[in-house]
């Protein structure tokens, strides 16, 4: 489950960069207000912090299964 996650918020950030990079070519010949470059990228640093939780949970989630394994110990 954790990796089909991760696959999805991969996916979300290839969607949010694509969409700040038509946003910026859309304000760079002035299309698009700046309120929507920033839109687009805050879209776009969620998207990248959403896919950093998600890695961090797995990380966390396999160290609890190492510990409840006995394999390494709460410290």
């Amino acid at each position: 489950m954790s990796k089909k996650k991760i696959d999805v918020f991969e996916q979300a950030v290839a969607q949010a960069t694509e969409n700040y990079r038509i946003t910026r070519n859309k304000f760079d010949n002035n299309l698009v207000n700046t309120t929507d470059l920033l839109d687009a990228n805050v879209s776009l640093l969620q998207a990248e912090i959403n896919l950093a939780v998600a890695k961090a949970d797995v990380i966390l989630a396999y160290d609890v299964l190492l510990e409840t394994a006995g394999v390494i110990s709460a410290q």
